[in-house]
């Protein structure tokens, strides 16, 4: 007799062992439920970060692409005025009265020309500098 009380004990307590453990499960069932919805929203949350980012992103390429754009034509317009100066010279600019007024000049737009035609963004070939051409139809 002594042995039925203490199964009996050992069975009182496996049963409520077992019902504790049924309502852990319930607990974590629903601690996992919210877990999941609050993963969810902070999922939405960084998506639309993302989104923001990326249509940031966006205008931002946009903008290098519009200074790019300048950038080239800048030096197109350098490269077209070192003609231009050539020219110049060559229909007798620097000759005549007060010269080095006049090379002077010319030479301050060919280091201004030479300065905006490098290190252009998306320039793939560097174009030879103009060189000083004062007295080149005389060196002959």
């Amino acid at each position: 007799m002594k042995k039925q009380p203490l199964f009996l004990c050992i069975l009182g307590a496996c049963a409520l062992l077992s019902m504790s453990g049924y309502s852990q499960k319930a607990q974590d069932s629903k601690t996992l439920e919210e877990r999941v919805q609050q993963l969810e929203a902070q999922l939405e949350a960084m998506q639309s970060t993302m989104d923001g980012m990326a249509a940031s992103s966006a205008a931002e390429a946009s903008a290098l692409d519009a200074i790019n754009a300048y950038l080239q034509q800048q030096a197109k317009a350098a490269q077209s005025m070192a003609s231009v100066l050539d020219e110049a010279e060559k229909l007798g600019f620097v000759p005549g009265i007060n010269f080095p007024s006049r090379e002077a000049l010319l030479k301050g737009w060919r280091a201004q020309i030479n300065v905006q035609q490098k290190g252009v963004p998306g320039k793939t070939k560097a174009k030879p500098e103009t060189g000083d051409t004062r007295f080149r139809k005389w060196d002959k």
